[in-house]
């Protein structure tokens, strides 16, 4: 492991911020350096106890610590695992739609079921039977898939540990946060919560999914979901290019089937849309040429390079 079990909520509050600071550092490594870190998977137990153990700002540090996570941590290979009892919409502190695969166990009602699955899910973890049966929504679908978990004795855990700890690994490129790490303050930016950061953040990501989607004839969330390696914001930003008049509506409320895209050529986007591409580094020149990808399965240029990018963009969103 990368540190003890944490098992309070102070500690908790120092950790996070240190995730999230890992996940940006690594965010700005290429990608060919990305695949020779280790993945840091995050579980964090009773989930539900945690954020509600805290309030006013130590809960907000926390939730946005986590959404951060949730929406960014899989491009930089940090997973977020989240376990909890008697799962409600209310009181998760977080859009379940940022969590891209779900779990769940037998329920007690259908109200928990939809908290874990999410709405519109097909299937329903109120009716299973309990031992082991479980319920599992994959990224991008609507139908649960029914598992069976396996019963196994404490005895038997022990022995599979034990095995896996006495088998050689390479740990020279271990992610690793000491106690000096946790004893420093909790990171938190003057004036910036780390909200506005991810915002600004996802204002960028928005731009670069638009010089994608401009170069195809249609497009959907699960698609963007592959494309840009995220989670179930994707569906977000297909709402989002909706509202920019970018693709079409769907049809039916649980339609995630590809939108046609509207816009054929630069002329066809507002200038809103225009001036926003040019505050995250497009050029006119570059949007324009986006379009000559239509014929193409996918766009084959780099948004990740947009000219002179700006990290000082109007913090205003375009779909409003």
């Amino acid at each position: 492991m990368s540190l003890p079990i944490v098992k309070d909520a102070e500690t908790v509050l120092r950790l996070m911020p240190i995730l999230v600071k890992e996940m940006n550092e690594r965010g700005n490594l290429p990608d060919e350096k990305k695949l020779l870190l280790p993945a840091i998977v995050v579980v964090v137990d009773e989930y539900l106890n945690l954020i509600n153990s805290l309030d006013g700002k130590d809960k907000d540090v926390l939730s946005n610590a986590i959404l951060n996570l949730l929406r960014s941590g899989r491009q930089s290979k940090i997973h977020v695992v989240l376990a909890t009892q008697e799962a409600t919409k209310d009181d998760m502190g977080i859009s379940i739609r940022n969590v891209s695969a779900r779990v769940a166990f037998m329920c007690t009602d259908n109200y928990h079921s939809e908290a874990v699955l999410g709405k519109g899910a097909i299937g329903r973890a109120d009716k299973l039977s309990g031992k082991g049966a479980m319920l599992f929504r994959p990224p991008g679908q609507d139908t649960a898939i029914p598992l069976q978990g396996s019963f196994m004795l404490t005895e038997e855990m022990e022995q599979m540990v034990a095995r896996i700890a006495s088998a050689q690994h390479d740990f020279s490129n271990k992610f690793v946060i000491t106690e000096e790490d946790l004893a420093q303050p909790p990171i938190s930016p003057p004036d910036a919560s780390p909200r506005k950061v991810s915002s600004l953040d996802e204002k960028r990501e928005l731009a670069m999914v638009i010089m994608w989607v401009v170069g195809r004839e249609d497009v959907s969330g699960l698609q963007i979901m592959k494309q840009f390696n995220m989670g179930n914001r994707a569906y977000d930003i297909v709402d989002e290019l909706y509202k920019m008049n970018i693709v079409t509506a769907k049809k039916t409320e649980k339609d995630n089937n590809p939108r046609t895209v509207i816009p054929q050529c630069i002329e066809n986007l507002s200038t809103e849309i225009v001036d926003f591409l040019g505050q995250y580094g497009y050029t006119a020149e570059q949007v324009a040429a986006a379009f000559g990808y239509k014929q193409a399965e996918e766009a084959d240029f780099d948004v990740d390079q947009p000219v002179n990018e700006s990290d000082q963009a109007d913090d205003d969103t375009v779909a409003d």
